[in-house]
């Protein structure tokens, strides 16, 4: 076992909660992900994780040794990639990691950067000024930063926060090739459902303060799911007549909810329900208010909203 929590806990000065007594293990060759809306306690558990918060109760164990009066065994053996990016603008690629490998005090840090630079496949951009690299690239460099020990345990802080699809693709690709070729365990959080549904073996739904499910992202939506998502997407100037088709769908079906404009009704046959689903939306809006029909599977989002009762906050 790679790391053991046990009732951990954090309360800050004034009373707030921000943990309220987690219990998590995390295997090795895991990726374990923190799923939650921003708030939620994430960032407060990995910064407990990583030992740059100490926890107001409970224990915590990495590598079987007690963190909170052995951590100076275990240091060496994790990594940190905070959200924030951790690099100097002015310095290039390579300048930041050898600066980096220097305070880390890194034996063949040359070799170990060119390793990193090819892993990440950032070789060709490491004589670029860092404050000239695209968002992905900038994550992918962050990413090196937390990697340049070699960490045995590596604590990710919503890795793909400000990223856009493409780069989020290329940043996942590298973070599974970590776990694919080093003997590693990872550790991230994330309010991206689709981030933590492609990276995570298995995911902690966390708001709160606490942890309300374990499982893998299949079995959540096995469990959690009714199979099919009928989504229907109303113009936003209908917006006061969407409480009363609420109301009238929700006679009719158990799963509904609406945000963002768009009614959204679990099926467990949603070709068979959809012609009952329009025919009650219809008898409050015209065809023409209506700009979007589509039928998807169960996502991680559904299951978040069933647990927790509530729409992921960002």
């Amino acid at each position: 076992m790679v790391l053991k929590a046990v009732n951990l806990q954090k309360t800050y000065p004034g009373g707030v909660e921000a943990v309220k007594g987690i219990d998590i293990t995390v295997e090795e060759g895991e990726i374990y992900g923190f799923l939650g809306p921003n708030g939620a306690g994430k960032s407060t558990s990995i910064k407990m994780f990583s030992g740059l918060l100490r926890p107001t109760g409970g224990n915590l164990e990495i590598f079987g040794i007690d963190v909170s009066t052995d951590f100076q065994k275990i240091k060496d053996q994790i990594g940190y990639v905070p959200q924030n990016l951790i690099y100097y603008d002015h310095l290039t690629v390579m300048e930041n990691l050898q600066l980096f490998a220097a305070c880390y005090e890194i034996e063949r840090p040359e070799e170990r950067i060119s390793e990193l630079l090819d892993l990440l496949q950032i070789s060709e951009i490491k004589n670029r000024k860092s404050s000239d690299l695209s968002g992905g690239q900038k994550r992918r460099v962050n990413l090196a930063m937390g990697l340049l020990n070699d960490p045995k345990l590596l604590f990710l802080d919503e890795p793909s926060a400000g990223m856009d699809p493409q780069s989020r693709r290329v940043l996942w690709d590298s973070i599974r090739r970590l776990v694919d070729t080093k003997d590693m365990s990872i550790i991230l959080t994330t309010h991206l459902m689709e981030t933590a549904d492609k990276l995570s073996d298995r995911i902690a739904i966390i708001d709160h303060g606490e942890i309300k499910i374990v499982d893998t992202p299949k079995n959540l939506k096995e469990k959690f799911g009714t199979g099919e998502i009928i989504q229907v997407q109303l113009d936003e100037e209908v917006n006061g007549r969407f409480e009363e088709i609420l109301k009238q769908l929700s006679l009719q079906y158990e799963d509904v909810n609406v945000r963002n404009s768009t009614f959204r009704i679990g099926s467990e046959d949603a070709i068979d329900d959809l012609s009952g689903v329009l025919e009650i939306i219809k008898s409050f809006v015209s065809k023409e208010e209506i700009k979007q029909i589509s039928i998807n599977e169960t996502t991680l989002e559904d299951v978040f909203i069933k647990i927790t009762g509530s729409e992921l906050r960002e």
